[in-house]
């Protein structure tokens, strides 16, 4: 698992509300690592909540693909992450 390290509550400015490592998320991993017998055990992402069929983690990860038109960092991992996936 991976903290979800800004992930704050939705409130952030009420006393008290955390600023983050409020969940976990699992880890990211590539079926190509684990092979196609565990690929054929899991299920395929949501189209609703997918990109390409690319799941986008809460976090950084999200923040990245909000601001891949502002960000020249955040295109990069965006590029990298859709290459990857395609």
């Amino acid at each position: 698992f991976v903290p979800g390290a800004k992930i704050a509550d939705i409130h952030g400015d009420t006393p008290g509300a955390g600023t983050g490592h409020r969940s976990v998320g699992p880890k990211p991993v590539s079926l190509r690592k684990l092979g196609p017998d565990v690929a054929a055990l899991l299920r395929r992402q949501l189209y609703e909540t997918s990109f390409l069929g690319m799941g986008i983690m809460a976090g950084p990860d999200l923040q990245a693909f909000l601001h891949s038109t502002r960000s020249p960092k955040a295109f990069v991992h965006c590029g990298v992450r859709v290459t990857k996936h395609m």
